[in-house]
């Protein structure tokens, strides 16, 4: 612990655990196991959530609660499978008491809809996510999957650098090496017909010089 900052523990792939929760910060952690042993995030997912926090807290003052991200390694939870690669983050719906206990869509007396759809939509707004999972038909842009009654899952999408020039999202290393293959050609092939054509006051033409022709044909 240099200079009294806390160094976060990261596990095999990389991925540190979520803060939990500093006392100045926007949400608070909840979930299996305890003590931030299921909160190790893809960077990516990570900066999605400190960028949501700072939007939350300029406009609401109850923290949010951050549930499971994935274990050290990325092994599979006992209920449930989505939760291995560190793009998956669950969060609670929010409460009218601000009390860090759990609330069910169901109870509308404690269930604060409003702000859980504005805490939605921050979500909804960063570029990187690609979903949410929430059974309320009446907040916008969710979609409905069991057991997500008391909770909202986010996934995101993160893409990755390859060969210093190409950028292929995550799903693309879930494909088989003969897709892998004809994924990264496809890549390639667009690259390059993309150099060869640009702009002009005239619309697009070809970068392809035309062929000289000969002193006989002049």
């Amino acid at each position: 612990m240099p200079d009294g900052i806390p160094i976060q523990p990261k596990d095999s792939r990389g991925y540190f655990m979520l803060p939990q929760a500093p006392e100045d910060a926007g949400y608070y952690v909840y979930g299996t196991p305890l003590h931030g042993a299921g909160q190790y995030g893809h960077p990516a997912l990570l900066s999605v959530l400190f960028w949501v926090e700072r939007e939350w807290r300029a406009i609401d003052n109850r923290k949010f609660g951050v549930g499971n991200i994935s274990q050290a390694g990325g092994p599979a939870y006992a209920k449930h499978h989505s939760h291995m690669n560190g793009l998956q983050v669950d969060i609670r719906a929010l409460r009218f008491d601000g009390q860090q206990t759990r609330v069910s869509r169901f109870e509308p007396d404690q269930y604060d809809r409003t702000a859980t759809a504005k805490l939605i939509a921050i979500f909804l707004s960063h570029p990187s996510v690609k979903q949410v999972l929430f059974n309320d038909p009446d907040i916008h842009g969710v979609r409905s999957w069991e057991g997500h009654d008391d909770h909202f899952h986010v996934d995101i999408r993160v893409a990755v650098k390859w060969n210093k020039k190409f950028y292929l999202p995550s799903r693309w290393f879930c494909l088989s090496a003969a897709r892998r293959r004809k994924s990264l050609f496809t890549q390639r092939r667009r690259s390059r017909s993309k150099r060869n054509i640009r702009f002009t006051p005239v619309g697009w033409v070809t970068n392809r010089r035309r062929p000289r022709m000969s002193a006989s044909s002049r």
